[in-house]
């Protein structure tokens, strides 16, 4: 099933394998995967498992996207930033909404988590320490994979069995959390960005918008269809430790879908840290940043309630890092 072409480039701190897959059953690129291993330091190291967000519109979530004008490869900047820490990345290949509507996109997820299990000694990874990571859609996957963590009906029949699922932690970059819940909050400009990228005139509610697509139908007309894919439905008393990061100024993903998400871990009185970027876009550029400049709103949920940390790390690859360590140490 593997075929192997391991990448190895002086400049870079990890060792990049290509040409696996954790099931040849999927069309297009589905199946995929890809695996940035760290060059210092011994294994097994922990696993930041992850898909390209695309709006569920492609299925080469393992590797460089081509968003308009905008190529987009989330896991070669975790790799950059965060091999050295210790982490290996595993980005992985999921169908898009063209091949199949969800739950699929979650049964290839959850596929691929039981592919790593059953091969992480080979690859000298910690199957006991696994976070999803992600951004837009592919937020969405990352939390839709650790809030379902043991629920055997949501499974799947992809690829290995006979292996967990179970991730640790999520982080998630403006995920979309709730698809009845977009339209109401649209961001100046953000009504008329989802009717070009999908072709449609009604927002997240037309029939060709991403979230439809998602569903096969309209969100407004299959309400069921949408609440099934929406995370914040599936957060309970053992959901895992969650780090959110939105900005304000997101056109593609209302900022109020991430507050969605965390009200319903303090409700549920479980770990959840919330960074609230001022006048960020939908992409991650404060990460990169070595001042401290950035505005931000943090708050975190804890057993006792919601509280507002002060002085708070701003948002960048450092912080990520440190919070990540906390979690999986």
């Amino acid at each position: 099933m593997n075929k192997e072409a391991s990448q190895q480039t002086d400049d870079l701190p990890y060792h990049k394998i290509t040409g696996l897959r954790y099931t040849d059953t999927l069309p297009g690129k589905a199946g995929r995967v890809t695996l940035y291993l760290p060059k210092s330091g011994t294994g097994p190291f922990p696993v930041l498992w992850t898909t390209q967000g695309s709006a569920w519109l492609s299925d080469a979530g393992h590797d460089t996207i081509q968003l308009g004008p905008r190529a987009i490869n989330d896991a070669e900047g975790y790799a950059r930033a965060l091999t050295p820490a210790g982490f290996a990345v595993m980005a992985v290949s999921i169908r898009s909404s063209f091949r199949a509507t969800y739950p699929a996109q979650l049964h290839d997820s959850k596929a691929s988590v039981r592919w790593l299990r059953a091969h992480a000694q080979e690859y000298q990874l910690d199957a006991t320490r696994i976070v999803s990571i992600g951004g837009s859609s592919g937020g969405h996957s990352a939390v839709m994979l650790g809030l379902t963590n043991d629920r055997p009906d949501l499974e799947g029949n992809i690829g290995v069995t006979g292996y967990s699922s179970r991730v640790n932690a999520i982080v998630a970059f403006f995920p979309v959390t709730s698809l009845l819940d977009m339209d109401p909050y649209n961001y100046p400009g953000g009504f008329e960005l989802i009717n070009s990228l999908g072709g449609g005139t009604q927002g997240h509610s037309d029939p060709l918008s991403p979230e439809s697509r998602l569903v096969g139908g309209p969100i407004t007309e299959v309400p069921e269809r949408a609440k099934a894919a929406s995370p914040i439905y599936y957060v309970d008393h053992n959901a895992p430790p969650l780090l959110l990061v939105h900005g304000t100024a997101d056109q593609n993903v209302p900022w109020q879908q991430s507050q969605l998400l965390f009200q319903q871990y303090v409700e549920h009185r479980r770990p959840a840290t919330f960074y609230l970027m001022t006048n960020q876009p939908h992409d991650t550029p404060y990460l990169d940043e070595t001042e401290n400049f950035t505005s931000r709103i943090v708050q975190e949920s804890t057993e006792s309630g919601i509280r507002y940390p002060t002085p708070h790390p701003p948002m960048i690859w450092e912080t990520l890092a440190r919070w990540l360590e906390q979690i999986v140490r």
